[in-house]
């Protein structure tokens, strides 16, 4: 698997609790500045290749396939070290509520913030 991310790498921007950080998952971190054209992965890889809508983060899997939305990223993340206790155990009432707050951060607050922080 490998990680898309643009810069700044959001590894540093995150609690020290949460999938990003854990040493184990972001091994294969590959950082895309979609600012920059053309856009073009560490590898040299044009990442319109790997996501038409040209945002990240990705993750990508080894057969190709891909998955987006840092959302499910995040969880999926998690789920593959879930002794690391990085969220709530899936299927109870904790994972629910943990979903709604990155729903929440997902879909109101970047909604209000971005054009603050992404505007030129």
């Amino acid at each position: 698997m490998k990680l898309s991310t643009t810069p700044p790498e959001p590894v540093r921007y995150l609690p020290t609790s949460s999938p990003w950080k854990h040493d184990e998952l972001r091994s294969n971190l590959e950082r895309v500045d979609i600012r920059k054209t053309p856009h073009l992965s560490e590898a040299g890889v044009d990442f319109v290749t790997i996501n038409p809508n040209l945002y990240a983060p990705v993750l990508e899997f080894d057969d190709g396939s891909v998955l987006t939305e840092g959302v499910a990223i995040i969880q999926f993340l998690a789920d593959l070290k879930p002794d690391a206790g990085l969220v709530p155990v899936l299927g109870s009432p904790e994972r629910y509520r943990f979903q709604a707050w990155l729903n929440f951060i997902a879909t109101e607050l970047h909604r209000i913030y971005s054009p603050l922080l992404f505007s030129p």
